[in-house]
């Protein structure tokens, strides 16, 4: 890594550095961003069905996955160097191992359209060089990395991140800061206050989504402990970010059964930039 990547923040295990993937050393890129893949491949157990469905990897195709998965780093990499973030630990024995990635893009436009659209299909390659919006699309951990070693660090990824977002904030080229996210949980959280058919009736009726709105509109505002008891969701609200009604995207991501089928922006800066653009039906349920 270079100079600049020893993090220095309170919190963080003394080995952790975060940093750019483009500020990895030449003779270390190709082994981080494989191990990244394969973390990548490994953790995201609930995307995975979305891209054998639209990419033809088999679900049982291991080495398959690791390459593609390995092809979309890389594509984030060329289309925007400056906004892919990283976590290593270093090791004495082993040198980087890396143990988490955070990757951003620059959009006009992030409302109403598939995952799979906004990010094109995780490969970042519908970035826009003059995108006013810097939103943060995916998140990764390796869950299996010791907990000591990797507490703090999704947070401090996106701390830089935001670090990011402010310097080009500061020379004018972006207005807002999202991270569109997913709410992991949800159905399992809805299963313990209704049962099976009526949630199958708010999820399918597309017709008539104020169910299902009006259930998450009271299901991402914070409890009597000032926290939020999705745990995704309380990652970003407990770092600063909000969760207006007109952020939550119902269909966005079909075939994510744990999250509903719903995506949601957790705004960090510029709502009254991003209120004017979003989805005429969301704003007539907010009024």
């Amino acid at each position: 890594m270079s100079a600049n990547g020893k993090n220095g923040a309170s919190g963080l295990h003394p080995g952790v550095q975060i940093d750019l993937l483009a500020n990895v050393d030449r003779k270390d890129l190709s082994p981080v961003v494989k191990k990244l893949a394969e973390i990548r491949a490994d953790e995201w157990d609930v995307l995975k069905p979305e891209y054998w469905f639209y990419r033809s990897v088999h679900p049982k195709d291991r080495a398959g996955r690791y390459k593609e998965s390995e092809y979309d780093i890389r594509c984030r990499l060329e289309a925007f160097r400056g906004g892919q973030v990283i976590a290593v630990f270093e090791d004495p024995k082993e040198g980087l191992r890396p143990i988490g990635m955070i990757s951003a893009i620059r959009r006009n436009r992030i409302f109403g359209d598939w995952n799979e659209e906004v990010t094109h299909f995780g490969t970042y390659r519908s970035h826009e060089s003059d995108g006013r919006i810097f939103g943060c699309c995916e998140i990764t951990m390796n869950r299996k990395e010791d907990e000591k070693i990797r507490a703090g660090v999704p947070k401090a990824m996106i701390n830089r991140e935001i670090e990011i977002y402010r310097q080009l904030k500061e020379k004018g080229e972006v207005s807002a800061a999202v991270a569109k996210t997913r709410p992991y949980g949800i159905v399992k959280h809805m299963q313990r206050e209704m049962n099976n058919e009526e949630i199958k009736k708010i999820l399918k009726d597309r017709e008539n989504l104020e169910p299902f709105m009006e259930y998450i509109s009271r299901h991402i505002k914070p409890g009597e402990d000032g926290r939020i008891k999705n745990p995704v969701l309380n990652m970003h609200y407990s770092n600063g970010a909000t969760y207006p009604e007109w952020g939550i995207e119902y269909g966005t991501r079909c075939f994510d059964r744990e999250s509903g089928g719903m995506t949601m922006l957790a705004v960090y800066d510029g709502e009254g930039f991003l209120e004017p653009m979003a989805p005429a039906l969301l704003r007539q349920m907010r009024e």
